[in-house]
């Protein structure tokens, strides 16, 4: 789920309108139920995975993980833009539950 400071760039924003900042929040909600954003598991996007297109790098100073985007290992027209999508949230999930785990923010 968002974190406190993902809220926090939510208001900053929309200039700090909290209406505005809450219909955006709503919004990103709904997108992630109809996505499916949390139902995204390794399988689903295994074919993606082992092309390493993008890969999850050792963590920077600030002990939170790096995402690298490798565009030489990625086949133009090879997947659709649904799958794309699904393997960078997977990672990007990813790189947010290791960062968590170490007791970085």
């Amino acid at each position: 789920m968002l974190a406190p400071d993902g809220l926090n760039r939510m208001l900053i924003a929309r200039d700090y309108s909290v209406s505005k900042a809450f219909e955006m929040y709503q919004k990103w909600v709904d997108w992630r139920i109809d996505f499916k954003a949390d139902q995204i598991d390794p399988n689903s996007v295994r074919h993606l995975l082992l092309k390493e297109t993008m890969i999850l790098h050792r963590y920077d100073k600030a002990r939170r993980y790096c995402l690298l985007v490798r565009p030489r290992f990625h086949t133009p027209g090879g997947h659709t833009l649904e799958e794309l999508i699904r393997y960078g949230i997977y990672l990007i999930e990813q790189a947010m539950e290791r960062t968590e785990a170490m007791g970085s923010t």
